[in-house]
């Protein structure tokens, strides 16, 4: 069963604007942009379920809802850190294709951090964004006491624009 169609805003979400998750095909990076042609298009996205037998957690693949044959996957390689490791649209039924954990942000509507399911014992490594680069990166946060606010996305009702 497929979820709804809909844009991600990347954090911090505040105002007017903002900038959104946005596809540029097969093998290329996810990036993010201001949301207005020609970019509108390319920034939608069907948050898939995955049923991992985990039970209670969201599992999800994330798929470019005009090509839905391709979901984020997180760069690997020699050249590609953890943190600040990009987030690539890559073929759906590959090997290396992401499994995201969707969780909630505690009172805020439609908002959620997702997480990549199974990575680094003592930290979470999370969906986010660079600003300086704009693309969508992961950042690796240590399971520590008092960490840093984790990036967010906020999913919003895609219409045909």
């Amino acid at each position: 069963m497929s979820g709804p169609v809909q844009s991600l805003r990347a954090s911090p979400a505040v105002g007017l604007g903002g900038m959104y998750a946005t596809g540029a095909g097969e093998d290329n990076p996810v990036t993010i942009a201001a949301r207005r042609p020609p970019f509108i298009e390319h920034q939608r996205w069907i948050l898939e379920p995955v049923n991992t037998g985990l039970g209670s957690e969201n599992t999800v693949q994330v798929l470019l809802a005009g090509d839905p044959s391709l979901a984020w996957t997180v760069q690997r390689g020699v050249d590609s850190e953890a943190d600040g490791a990009k987030v690539l649209l890559l073929p759906r039924g590959g090997p290396e294709v992401t499994t995201w954990v969707k969780r909630p942000v505690s009172g805020a509507e439609n908002t959620f951090t997702l997480s990549v399911l199974n990575e680094l014992i003592g930290a979470t490594w999370y969906a986010g964004s660079n600003k300086e680069t704009n693309e969508v990166v992961i950042k690796v946060i240590p399971v520590i006491a008092n960490p840093e606010e984790p990036p967010y996305w906020v999913g919003q009702p895609a219409n045909e624009d």
